[in-house]
């Protein structure tokens, strides 16, 4: 048998110095355990030989990357890469190497070369999906330098293959190229020709894909970049089509169906996606059903129990609140005592307005988790129970600030607000003046809070002309907000501005007809009654008891009528 050097050309003789080189390389790294000079030298050494192997690459590319090290990559590999532009997994590595290391135009110049040399558009050497690989790379490359016209340009050659032209993955690297192209256009006379020509162009492409879209060669993995595409620009029908008429081609295909029920999810198309995690959930006692949840929701903790969880989300959302319960009961079969699935069962109640229920479910995971006991005041403050949901609160607030979850989320604007409005039903000043001061410390310019606090301190006849500053404040951002325009009439009222305070509260009543608010009509009817208007006053208050308030006090409101209606019945005897 002849010596190997003449028994094999020079590309195979380089070819198994390579294998020989990696096996030497591969052998060093099981047995020490880490990557020593001798093992990166010798997969560099495979790599300068065969440098469309792809394993010494990955390795290579962990290497550097687990230290973070993508300048000493790209000073190793980029001589080969521009010796070898056909290479395309070694030039696309070291591209991307350059991104990160903030060199995106070497990068792309790289890869330039790369697809000239693989002649992107003509009859290529190179395989398709190759070529397709370092044209998705290089349009990523043209969006993010808002290269429009260029990454257009380079479309239109990559498509004019014929072979491309039928691909779904080289149409689907142009659909998500033209997409970000599409809501662009330079400024001046003809940027909305171009946006409209751009989208022509997308739309063209889309057409074309959605026939593509079942050919053999397309995963159900291969379809969510184009389903992304479709949500960008809020095509829930199209999405919809694609994957059904694969689910109808393919009855059990699993991945497809989970699919489908994320896609409903993203297009807010609740009771749809409900039926669609339902249909999921059946199928998924197989272990490889976690596989495809944690790919297509790329949540690599998921477990099964959220197939049922997000059954029970997306029933919630619909308004299924029964069916909604029972989604989340069989989470807690399949994981007993989630707080999650509890926390939800305890949210459908109180949206389905049984607020005891709901009461009873927050209280099992209450210790430890806030936003149960946030939620449980909630629902005793709808009740009446105003002591005991200002005590959740308290609570409530104490396991925010703790963080006891050890990811629960600092006290929101709205918390702080609804603690001030049970604060004040509770009778706890002190602690809602504390809250309100607090909050508006945080949003110093949200008119909401300027007029919260501003209304009380007025309600509490204190601090009246920081509460009419702050009022005024909130009236800058919304001048017609009736809730506003009734606050600093009742600021106005408490200093004897009664003629200014007429003003405001005569403007907030047209605003908020035909159906005013008690409480404003009330107020209406004080600041009439104490600038001589005793008649309509009475009107008025009267109005305010035919409509319903939880805040009005309706005793107080009587008491006003009978003290006066004696007086205006003797005016009226003497005209």
């Amino acid at each position: 048998m002849p010596p190997l050097e003449k028994s094999l050309s020079k590309k195979g003789r380089d070819k198994a110095k390579a294998l020989a080189n990696y096996a030497v390389a591969y052998v060093k790294l099981r047995t020490d355990g880490e990557f020593s000079e001798v093992v990166v030298n010798r997969l560099l050494e495979t790599v300068r030989r065969d440098p469309f192997s792809r394993t010494p690459l990955k390795l290579l590319f962990a290497k550097w990357k687990l230290n973070n090290e993508p300048e000493k990559l790209i000073e190793a590999l980029l001589p080969i890469a521009k010796a070898n532009p056909t290479a395309i997994d070694l030039n696309a590595l070291v591209a991307n190497s350059m991104r990160l290391d903030k060199r995106s135009d070497e990068a792309l110049e790289l890869l330039e070369a790369s697809a000239k040399a693989a002649k992107l558009g003509d009859d290529s050497p190179v395989p398709l999906l190759r070529r397709v690989e370092l044209a998705r790379a290089i349009l990523g490359l043209y969006a993010n330098k808002k290269r429009w016209s260029d990454g257009e340009d380079f479309c239109d050659d990559l498509l004019d293959d014929d072979d491309a032209a039928n691909s779904y993955f080289a149409r689907l690297a142009a659909a998500e190229f033209l997409a970000k192209c599409a809501d662009q256009g330079p400024d001046g006379f003809f940027s909305g020709w171009s946006k409209r020509r751009r989208r022509s162009s997308l739309e063209k492409n889309l057409k074309a894909l959605d026939k593509l879209a079942d050919k053999e060669d397309v995963r159900a993995g291969d379809l969510p970049p184009l389903i992304g595409v479709y949500k960008r620009y809020s095509m829930p029908e199209r999405a919809e089509k694609i994957l059904l008429s694969r689910l109808l081609a393919h009855p059990h295909g699993f991945r497809t169906l989970v699919l489908l029920a994320k896609t409903y999810d993203d297009f807010n198309m609740h009771p749809q996606a409900s039926r669609a995690w339902r249909m999921a959930s059946a199928g998924s006692d197989d272990p490889r059903a976690v596989l495809v949840l944690r790919e297509v929701l790329k949540e690599p903790d998921a477990e099964q129990w959220m197939f049922r969880y997000k059954e029970g989300l997306a029933a919630l959302e619909a308004g299924w609140f029964e069916r909604a319960v029972e989604a989340f009961n069989w989470c807690l079969a399949d994981s007993p005592g989630n707080v999650a699935a509890i926390l939800q069962i305890g949210y459908a109640y109180m949206r389905e307005g049984k607020n005891v229920k709901a009461i009873k479910s927050f209280e099992r995971i209450e210790k430890g988790v806030p936003s149960a006991s946030y939620l449980k005041a909630v629902c005793l403050d709808r009740i009446g129970k105003y002591s005991e949901a200002f005590d959740a609160m308290g609570r409530a607030e104490s396991g925010f600030l703790k963080n006891t979850q050890g990811a629960a989320p600092p006290p929101s604007k709205e918390f702080w607000l609804e603690y001030a409005v049970i604060a004040d039903r509770a009778k706890q000043r002190v602690k809602e003046e504390e809250v309100l001061e607090k909050v508006l410390e945080k949003y110093p310019d949200d008119p909401d809070v300027n007029n919260f606090l501003g209304y009380v301190w007025a309600d509490w006849n204190k601090n009246l002309e920081k509460a009419e500053k702050l009022i005024a404040k909130a009236l800058e951002k919304e001048p017609d907000n009736a809730a506003y325009l009734d606050s600093m009439a009742w600021a106005l009222y408490r200093q004897g501005k009664f003629n200014d305070a007429l003003e405001y509260i005569e403007k907030a009543i047209v605003i908020d007809s035909p159906l005013p608010d008690a409480v404003l009509l009330d107020h209406a009817g004080d600041i009439n009654a104490a600038a001589g208007n005793k008649k309509k006053a009475v009107e008025l208050w009267k109005k305010a008891l035919t409509t319903y308030n939880e805040d009005l006090d309706r005793g107080a409101t009587r008491k006003k009528i009978a003290e006066i209606e004696p007086e205006t019945a003797e005016c009226a005897r003497e005209k």
